[in-house]
C-alpha cells in the first residue's frame, strides 16, 4: 500500500489538472440555482455529511467530519485522510497523499442534494460538482 500512494497522488494530480472532477450526472443544477455557503452554512449543511462526486470512471467520495477530519476513498482503493479547516472564507483541504499532500481551497455552492465547490487556490483545477449524502460511509 505504502507505494501506491504515490502513484495515487500523482495520478489525482494529473486527473484534476487535466480533466478534473466531472458531473456524475449528464445534467447538472443551472448556475443561477446554486446558492454560496457562508462558512455556518457549510458547518451546518455540510459537516458530517459525505459528498459522491465521479472522477474519470470511477466513483470518487469524500466524508467531511467534526473537528477537521476529512475521508476520502477513490473508485475501490485509494482512500485517503486529511483535514478540513476555514480560511478567508473558503474551506481548505490538505490530504496526506492526494493532491501530493498539497493544501486545496474551494468555495462552496449548494442546491438541493448538488454541490459544486469552485477552485479557489492559485491551482485553477476544474469545479468538483457532486451530490450531498447524508451522514458518514459504512466504514469511514
Amino acid at each position: 500500500m505504502s507505494n501506491f500512494r504515490p502513484v495515487l497522488s500523482k495520478l489525482l494530480t494529473v486527473a484534476f489538472g487535466v480533466g478534473g472532477i466531472i458531473a456524475s450526472s449528464a445534467a447538472f443544477t443551472d448556475a443561477a440555482d446554486l446558492h454560496p455557503l457562508s462558512e455556518q452554512d457549510f458547518r451546518q449543511q455540510i459537516v458530517g455529511n459525505t459528498v459522491e462526486a465521479a472522477l474519470g470512471a470511477s466513483r470518487f467520495r469524500f466524508w467531511i467530519g467534526e473537528g477537521g477530519v476529512i475521508r476520502g476513498q477513490i473508485g475501490h482503493a485509494g482512500s485517503d485522510d486529511g483535514e478540513w479547516r476555514v480560511k478567508d472564507g473558503l474551506v481548505c483541504y490538505e490530504w496526506a497523499a492526494y493532491f501530493e499532500g498539497s493544501e486545496r481551497c474551494y468555495r462552496w455552492y449548494r442546491s438541493g442534494d448538488r454541490v459544486v465547490l469552485k477552485n479557489a487556490d492559485a491551482f485553477r483545477i476544474r469545479d468538483i460538482q457532486g451530490r450531498l449524502v447524508p451522514g458518514k460511509p459504512k466504514g469511514y
